[in-house]
C-alpha cells in the first residue's frame, strides 16, 4: 500500500473507456484505522469515515484524473491528522454510476504519520540529507517529544536548523575563519596585539586559486570567542612574562555543535542536566564529552532542547513560531538563534544563498501550504 504525506498532491487517475468529454463519478474518503479496507463502504460503520467527498471528472486525452491534497481537507474540516489511517479513492471507470469492484478504480492510500518526511527536506533542497533515514527518524522522535509538533512549528524549526547545519550536513562549527573577520572580536584582537600573538605565522586562505585572506589562529580564536572569561587579561601560568586573553581550551572545546550549534561550556552543562532529566535511561555527560553532540541523535536532541529553552530573548521559540508564517516571524526567530534585537542575523535573507533562513522557510511554506 502506498504511503502519502498530508502535504503531497494526490492524483487518482485511470485510462478511460469513453471519448473525451464524458463525465465520470468518483469519491474520496478519509477513514480511521478501524475501517476494514477489505469490505465495501456500506459494510463498514459510518463512524469510521471521517470525511467523504463526491466528485465528477471529465475524460481528457483518454484519461480521467482527480487531484487533491489531504492537508487542505484536514484544514477545511477540522480533522486531526492523527485520527486518519487511510484515504480511500474511487472512480467509476465503467461509467455506470455505481460502485463495481471488478471494473472500477478503488485505491487505498496509507496516510503518513510522521511529523517530518523525506519530502520536506527535498522541498528545502536538502536532497542528500533526505536519504538519511536515521536523521529523519531522530527528527521525528525528538520534535514530537519536545512538542515541535504543528506544521508551522516544524516549518520554522527545519528552516532554521537546515541553515545552521549547512543542509543537515555539518554538526560541528568549521574552525576555518577569515582573520579579517576574527580580528573584529575584541578579545582575539588583544591576543593578536600581544607579544605572543603578533608574530604568529598565519596560513593563507585560498579561494578560486587566489589568496583572499588568512586563516585565523585556532584554538585561540574560539577560546576568545566562546571562552568562559572573555576579555579578562591573565598571566600565563607557564610563563609569567606572557599574558593571554582567553580561558585556555575552554572556548575551542565548547565550540558550536548540533543542528543549532550550541556554544560555550555553560550551554553544554545545562543541556546535560536537562537531557538526563528528560531521558534518565540514556544519561550522558555532554560537558565532559562535547563531541557526542556531533552524533546525529544528539545533534537533533540538542537543537530541540535549545528551541524550547535557550532563545536569546523569548526562551521558548515555539511561542514565536506560533505567530504564523509572515517574514517578520522568521526574522524574530532568526534573532533568537543568531542575533539580537536590532540586528539582521547572519544568513537570514541572502538571496544568493539557497540555504538562507528566509529562502528555506519560503520553500517549506509553499510545500506545506502554510
Amino acid at each position: 500500500m502506498l504511503k502519502k504525506s498530508i502535504y503531497e498532491n494526490v492524483i487518482l487517475d485511470v485510462d478511460a473507456m469513453f471519448d473525451d468529454g464524458k463525465m465520470l463519478k468518483g469519491s474520496i474518503a478519509l477513514v480511521t484505522k478501524e475501517y476494514d479496507i477489505k469490505l465495501p463502504e456500506d459494510k463498514n460503520k459510518e463512524e469510521y469515515i471521517l470525511y467523504k467527498e463526491e466528485f465528477t471528472v471529465e475524460v481528457k486525452d483518454d484519461r480521467a484524473e482527480y487531484k487533491f491534497v489531504i492537508k487542505d481537507i484536514i484544514d477545511d474540516n477540522n480533522i486531526r491528522q492523527e485520527d486518519i489511517a487511510y484515504v480511500k479513492g474511487w472512480i467509476d471507470v465503467d461509467g455506470e454510476g455505481e460502485y463495481d469492484r471488478e471494473y472500477d478504480l478503488e485505491v487505498f492510500l496509507e496516510v503518513c504519520k510522521e511529523l517530518i518526511t523525506k519530502d520536506m527536506l527535498v522541498a528545502m533542497g536538502c536532497e542528500e540529507a533526505s536519504e538519511r533515514e536515521d536523521l529523519i527518524k531522530a527528527l521525528n522522535k525528538y520534535c514530537k517529544q519536545y512538542e515541535i509538533n504543528t506544521p508551522i512549528r516544524i516549518a520554522h524549526f527545519l528552516s532554521q536548523t537546515a541553515h545552521e547545519s549547512g543542509g543537515f550536513k555539518e554538526f560541528e562549527e568549521d574552525d576555518t575563519y577569515r582573520e579579517s573577520i576574527a580580528i573584529q572580536n575584541n578579545c582575539y584582537k588583544k591576543y593578536r596585539e600581544s607579544p605572543e600573538g603578533k608574530d604568529i605565522v598565519l596560513e593563507p586562505m585560498i579561494k578560486g586559486g587566489k589568496q583572499v585572506d588568512f586563516k585565523c589562529k585556532q584554538p585561540e580564536y574560539f577560546n576568545c570567542k566562546y571562552g568562559g572569561k572573555q576579555e579578562n587579561t591573565k598571566i600565563n601560568p607557564n610563563d609569567s612574562n606572557k599574558q593571554y586573553y582567553y580561558q585556555i581550551e575552554d572556548g575551542y572545546k565548547y565550540r558550536g555543535r548540533g543542528l543549532i550549534q550550541i556554544t560555550r561550556r555553560s550551554a553544554y552543562k545545562n543541556f546535560t542536566q536537562r537531557y538526563n532529566s528528560k531521558y534518565p535511561d540514556d544519561k550522558q555527560d555532554f560537558e565532559s564529552n562535547p563531541n557526542l553532540i556531533k552524533e546525529e541523535k544528539y545533534a537533533v536532541a540538542s537543537a530541540c532542547d535549545y528551541w524550547r529553552n535557550n532563545g536569546i530573548v523569548q526562551r521558548d521559540i515555539n511561542v514565536l513560531a506560533d505567530n504564523g508564517s509572515d517574514d517578520s516571524v522568521v526574522l524574530s526567530i532568526s534573532r533568537e538563534i543568531n542575533g539580537y534585537a536590532q540586528e539582521i542575523p547572519n544568513g537570514y535573507n541572502d538571496i544568493n544563498k539557497p540555504l538562507s533562513r528566509l529562502q528555506l522557510f519560503h520553500k517549506l511554506k509553499k510545500y506545506m501550504r502554510l
